[in-house]
């Protein structure tokens, strides 16, 4: 037994929840922990019960309600209208008329915890004396299913996250073993029995091994001692039940561990592409043509099949300074190559048209907005459209290095800066906010750039010749 304050002092040795009673639920509290969101530990929980999860951290507020062994619902409250669940919209009705535009996001998902469980939060209930025990993580599900868009594997590594999407079953599976089995022999555990199984195509449960090789990582103060838990990882991710699901996992937790282990990732890049036999990253247009007819936004929804769909920064600078911009960006003319735009982990495309340099990157190409577009305008303009499925889509605009008039793609019309008010005539004209993820709000973000610019981003001159800058801090 003891006070939240012995949790607070102790989690970050040891993952601990502090539990009571409250009527007939019982409160479990996390200090910084992420277990009690995760579907994995919902439905053990709640296999001849029910319960709700209120989840916040950085960047992040969560509400799931799982009932008898299922995640019933679970949403961001970012974005309430998109949930996910066996039943997305059961709680439809208690999530009506809540704050969700509110900023403080635990306003709402605390009062909707409220109405479903009858339960009003209560300061008491941070008082007095819990049960504090150790978790014993579980280990991840393998999904049976990926939304690509969101992977991590998407923005790290592109060019292997496009020709993953692009492969057939077969060599997905032979591509998840090969990035399994390069991770398994970096950490010498290639001939451990359950991972030679594995990586034989054998039935097998490798969570024991994980959970006590992350034991291991704890109890060695964690850093590199993370590296053999996450190699497993991926060949637990190389034998899930969905072909593309299983590259991606097995992919992404491989460059996990060598990370982790301060090994160079290029090799284990090189045996991924050796694996995908190859493949050329996409290039320019890549088959994308722009409508011809339509509205302004209609006429980029092309951006929507293209790869840079799932996320880019697109940056108007008004100036023929190109090595300046390309100097703001962490890179030097000097040392670029030039060709048409390229899927690429930062490394930036650049060119000039109608009295602007344009600088197109895939994800944000590493890009600080705030501090990079106050260099750009520095005595004069520069407009930046950003989307991302894993972030906020946001369009900029900045006159001498002041931040004028900055939204979010979802709120065009709270816009903060120095003229919060100066596109809303062009922001209602284009029918801003536009439904749907980030990729289907590009198009909108792009339409309001080139009126504020006069000049448009056609998929054919991304097949044009740009200086291909590599930004400093390039991902390895």
């Amino acid at each position: 037994m003891g006070s939240l304050n012995e949790l607070d002092d102790s989690f970050a040795d040891e993952p601990q929840v502090a539990l009571r009673s409250i009527g007939d639920w019982v409160l479990a509290i996390e200090f910084n922990g992420y277990q009690g969101k995760r579907p994995e530990v919902l439905r053990r929980a709640t296999e001849t019960s029910r319960a709700v999860c209120v989840y916040w951290c950085l960047g992040e507020a969560r509400f799931s309600y799982a009932v008898e062994g299922a995640v019933w619902t679970t949403f961001d409250a970012l974005w309430p209208d998109r949930r996910f669940g066996t039943s997305p919209d059961c709680l439809q009705a208690e999530m009506a008329d809540l704050p969700w535009d509110d900023p403080q996001h635990t306003t709402a998902l605390s009062e909707l915890a409220s109405r479903v469980t009858g339960q009003s939060p209560d300061r008491t209930w941070l008082q007095g004396d819990f049960l504090i025990v150790p978790i014993q993580e579980w280990e991840e599900d393998l999904p049976a299913d990926i939304r690509p868009d969101l992977a991590a594997l998407t923005y790290s590594e592109p060019a292997i996250a496009y020709a993953l999407r692009h492969a057939a079953p077969e060599r997905l599976r032979r591509t998840a073993r090969a990035a399994a089995g390069h991770a398994a022999r970096a950490f010498g555990l290639a001939d451990h029995p359950l991972v030679d199984a594995a990586l034989h195509r054998q039935p097998t449960a490798l969570g024991a091994l994980v959970r006590g090789l992350r034991d291991a990582a704890r109890d060695q103060g964690g850093g590199p001692a993370w590296a053999p838990a996450m190699a497993v990882e991926a060949v637990r991710h190389a034998c899930g039940p969905d072909p593309l699901a299983s590259a991606f996992g097995a992919v992404e937790k491989a460059r996990s561990a060598c990370q982790y282990a301060h090994h160079d990732v290029a090799e284990l890049r090189v045996a991924v592409l050796a694996a995908l036999d190859d493949p050329t990253p996409p290039a320019g247009a890549n088959g994308a043509r722009a409508a011809d007819t339509g509205t302004p936004v209609e006429r980029y929804a092309w951006i929507e099949r293209h790869w840079l769909g799932p996320g880019a920064a697109v940056v108007y600078v008004r100036t023929d300074d190109v090595e300046g911009v390309a100097r703001a960006l962490g890179g030097a003319l000097d040392r670029a190559s030039t060709g048409p735009a390229v899927l690429a982990a930062d490394q930036w495309a650049l060119r000039t048209a109608g009295g602007w340099v344009i600088a197109v990157g895939f994800g944000d190409g590493g890009l600080g907005p705030q501090v990079a577009l106050q260099a750009f305008s520095a005595g004069t303009t520069a407009v930046a459209a950003i989307w991302s499925a894993r972030g906020n889509s946001i369009f900029y605009r900045f006159v001498d290095g002041q931040a004028c008039t900055v939204f979010r793609a979802l709120r065009p019309r709270d816009a903060s800066g120095t003229e919060p008010d100066a596109l809303l005539e062009e922001v209602t004209d284009l029918g801003l906010p536009l439904d749907g993820g980030p990729a289907a709000q590009a198009p909108g973000l792009l339409a309001l750039a080139e009126r504020v610019t006069g000049v448009g981003l056609r998929p054919e001159a991304l097949d044009g010749t740009h200086w291909l800058v590599a930004a400093s801090g390039s991902r390895v």
